[in-house]
């Protein structure tokens, strides 16, 4: 998702980051089970400050963006203490 955002297409960036987050969020529920959708959606630990952002609006998109990157490398590292997608879990 790295562009350039400039005031007048903040707001369709915000909604494609927003579509991100929720198609990702699905497919990792699907996939990985509901443990590892509420990893990748957990948005503790800190926030920064980006000079570049072009508001609040832009600065939150940019945090959210860093911390569920961060997930997803946890996510893909420790895919196994996740659970299966439902239905599949073996026995």
């Amino acid at each position: 998702m790295r562009t350039s955002v400039t005031i007048e297409s903040l707001e369709a960036w915000v909604t494609q980051t927003n579509e991100y987050a929720n198609t990702t969020a699905k497919w990792i529920e699907a996939n990985m089970g509901s443990s590892a959708r509420d990893r990748f959606l957990d948005m503790s630990g800190p926030s920064y400050s980006f000079n570049n952002a072009l508001g609040n609006e832009h600065q939150n998109s940019l945090n959210w963006l860093h911390k569920v990157s961060t997930n997803l490398q946890v996510l893909i590292e420790r895919s196994d203490a996740y659970d299966e997608a439902p239905g599949t879990a073996q026995k």
